[in-house]
């Protein structure tokens, strides 16, 4: 298995596994902050 930490803004991190870029990704959860992901996908 290979893995990288790339840490980045909230934006640019929704978009990398959205786009194919990533397959997996942490995050912190604000109720302030929604990150606007599709369940779907």
């Amino acid at each position: 298995m290979r893995a990288r930490v790339i840490p980045g803004n909230v934006h640019d991190s929704i978009m990398m596994p959205v786009n194919g870029n990533s397959e997996l990704m942490f995050a912190y959860h604000h109720s302030e902050l929604p990150l606007h992901l599709d369940p779907t996908r």
